[in-house]
């Protein structure tokens, strides 16, 4: 659950002794013009300024909540992640990443604002309540495709039609896909491929639905 900001960053790692250093403090020290030469506070080398202010030696900013004391944290990436929290002084996780269980344990709200990983790898941002939807609907997809492996379709099925209810508001191809399967495991193709044909509208261009429709539409000739 963490936000990496976009954007030049307000700091900078000296390339000789790898201190973090605050632009801000840079500017101050320029009079407030980025021009000229920069000493590293630390071990007082000389770097250019348009070195320094071009992001030439950025660190990534992230924002993420304590999951201890829950207090807003925003900072160089290498100056929070795994190191103790400001506020609180308990340790934050290297990677910023929380379990929703982690998240409840420690007392969050329902409607506390985080960042969860989306179906791409992409971070998105939910509320710890659609994230623990997300995640009901991901544990009962896997329950429902190990049940169909072992050749239950209609207990999967059942399992399958459960997760598109939840994820109603953000649906996956892949859950559409795996009913559409089911029924035509069980012999009901024209709701196989009604089903089928729901999802191309909504995900065009998706090969692996297509493939699959078209695979079912061949076996009904």
């Amino acid at each position: 659950m963490i936000k990496y900001l976009s954007g030049p960053s307000n700091f900078w790692r000296c390339p000789n002794c790898q201190a973090i250093l605050a632009k801000r403090a840079v500017l101050d020290s320029l009079g407030g013009s980025p021009v000229g030469v920069v000493t590293c506070g630390n071990c007082g080398r000389h770097h250019s300024s348009v070195d320094v202010f071009d992001s030439k030696y950025d660190l990534p900013e992230v924002e993420l909540n304590c999951p201890h004391c829950h207090v807003l944290l925003r900072g160089p990436q290498d100056d929070l992640l795994g190191y103790p929290c400001p506020a609180c002084n308990r340790p934050l996780p290297e990677e910023g990443v929380f379990t929703i269980e982690e998240l409840l344990e420690q007392g969050a709200s329902a409607d506390l604002e985080v960042y969860q990983r989306g179906r791409e790898g992409e971070l998105k941002q939910t509320t710890v309540a659609s994230a623990m939807k997300r995640e009901k609907a991901r544990q009962g997809h896997e329950r429902a495709v190990e049940v169909m492996l072992q050749g239950n379709y209609t207990a999967a099925l059942e399992t399958f039609e459960e997760v598109l209810k939840i994820l109603a508001d953000d649906p996956d191809p892949m859950v559409y896909l795996n009913v559409a399967v089911c029924h035509a495991h069980l012999g009901e193709f024209k709701q196989s491929l009604a089903v089928f044909e729901e999802a191309l509208q909504r995900w065009p261009g998706n090969a692996q639905l297509r493939q699959n429709y078209e695979a079912i539409k061949r076996e009904l000739r």
